[in-house]
């Protein structure tokens, strides 16, 4: 039993629960038996081997997971339950270093519905019922990684590190006679790396419950992870959060939006036409405001102008428009411009000069950063390092905001059409450390999607 740490997972009621510590040794550090500690107590969770040869290695003290035991699997090597069931929504943890090799794999149940945790055409991905979740996303081959996958119909997420990769649906298959292979498939695929823990419950657990068991696995096996909650930089100017600062006229539309961080009241956003206010959404818990046609708060000029180089957060779902442009946020001056955007539905930036990307960012409540830096500017969509859009963007300062349409737009031909949770700026270029925190805490608050 984990002691020592105040919560622990067991509380969860974990239908398998898999410590390298509980298993036993054959012989030397070979592992024939893993004990699972889940709280039914099936007889047919015990994953055992019987052939010396394909049994897992055993090592008792791992520098790299806190100095805790791991089992690693090569070759042939393999653990296999007993008959289990599987149907229905499930969240499985798995502890380890990646293997970036295609076809390695974590883990794998044995019945035709087939669960499974693996590399597929170099990225993670898991499969369920017959059908391939390719995440698109793949840490750093032999990276320390807390992985969890929520199975949960429409409403599936895979997180590695608290860092939200994937979500979309996953079929809930309904296969009750099924066992797992753990560390392998069926004997061939070995995930080649050590692994200190693997569970699964049967449910599919909230972002805020994955964040809770990605840290308490943290702790445990010392992995540094970010932490769940979005943190104010001292260097970030303003943060405007749609949960937040935001006054509502008599129709429950927005008439003020009052950042949680500025310099002063030169950057409370507000719309005095009744008509053009926008209104609020409310979308899986995330309070946003949505900026239809001829829907728009503004800024007064800034008491300082915001130059290059600067840095920008966006969380935001763009609906889709019938127009090239979709424009979430602006500036006021028509030379005074630092512009999130779709254009013909891709990620894009504008700061006197557009920088274009095709890749398409409808549909999906996502995380947007932007570096405003002339010749050397990116927009980074969905990860924190992978630059979809780089090269020249022009040199505007930006001196004040608009929400929701272009600067000038007198015909809403720009009309953002879009979901905005969260913005906020800052001067300078971050470092990749600093983006990877704020990225990874923001997309873990709101459930928004990084590759």
């Amino acid at each position: 039993m984990i002691t020592g740490l105040g919560w622990h997972p067991i509380q969860d009621d974990p239908y398998l629960f898999y410590l390298a510590s509980t298993c036993r040794v054959y012989s030397g550090s070979s592992v024939d038996r893993w004990y699972s500690q889940d709280h039914l107590n099936l007889a047919a969770a015990l994953a055992t081997e019987t052939t010396e040869a394909n049994m897992p290695q055993l090592n008792s003290s791992n520098a790299d997971f806190g100095g805790r035991p791991t089992i690693t699997t090569t070759g042939t090597q393999r653990l296999k339950t007993g008959t289990l069931s599987l149907a229905g929504s499930l969240t499985i943890y798995v502890v380890t270093r990646y293997n970036a090799a295609n076809n390695s794999f974590m883990l794998e149940s044995w019945n035709s519905g087939r669960v499974a945790i693996l590399v597929y055409n170099g990225y993670l991905s898991v499969v369920r019922d017959g059908t391939i979740l390719n995440t698109g996303y793949a840490p750093a081959d032999n990276e320390l990684i807390i992985f969890a996958a929520v199975l949960n119909g429409a409403k599936s997420a895979i997180y590695v590190n608290n860092r939200l990769v994937w979500t979309g649906n996953c079929p809930t298959q309904n296969d009750t006679a099924a066992g797992m292979h753990l560390g392998c498939q069926n004997g061939t695929g070995p995930w080649g790396r050590p692994i200190g823990h693997i569970s699964v419950y049967k449910a599919g657990h909230s972002a805020a419950q994955v964040a809770r068991h990605t840290r308490f696995w943290s702790r445990w096996f010392k992995i540094p992870v970010p932490d769940s909650n979005p943190i104010d930089l001292s260097d970030i100017r303003y943060v405007y959060d749609a949960s937040a600062g935001v006054e509502l006229d008599g129709s429950n539309n927005v008439a003020i939006w009052t950042p949680t961080k500025a310099p002063d009241a030169t950057y409370v956003a507000a719309q005095s036409t009744a008509g053009e206010r926008p209104a609020t959404i409310v979308e899986e818990g995330n309070t946003g405001i949505y900026f239809a046609a001829g829907k728009t708060l503004r800024t007064p000029t800034f008491s300082s102008a915001l130059t290059q180089p600067s840095t920008h957060y966006l969380v935001a779902k763009y609906l889709g428009t019938a127009n090239p442009y979709a424009i979430v946020v602006d500036g006021i001056g028509a030379s005074n411009r630092n512009t999130l955007y779709l254009y013909n539905n891709g990620v894009s930036i504008f700061s006197g000069v557009e920088l274009r990307n095709g890749t398409n960012g409808v549909g999906v409540r996502a995380v947007t950063s932007a570096e405003f830096n002339g010749a050397n500017s990116a927009a980074r969509y969905k990860d924190r390092n992978y630059a979809l859009t780089t090269g020249n963007a022009g040199t505007n300062s930006l001196t004040g905001l608009l929400f929701g349409e272009a600067t000038g737009d007198s015909s809403n031909e720009s009309t953002a059409n879009a979901y905005l949770f969260y913005y906020c700026a800052g001067p300078g270029s971050h470092s990749a450390t600093v983006r990877d925190y704020v990225l990874t805490a923001l997309s873990s608050r709101f459930q928004a999607i990084m590759f």
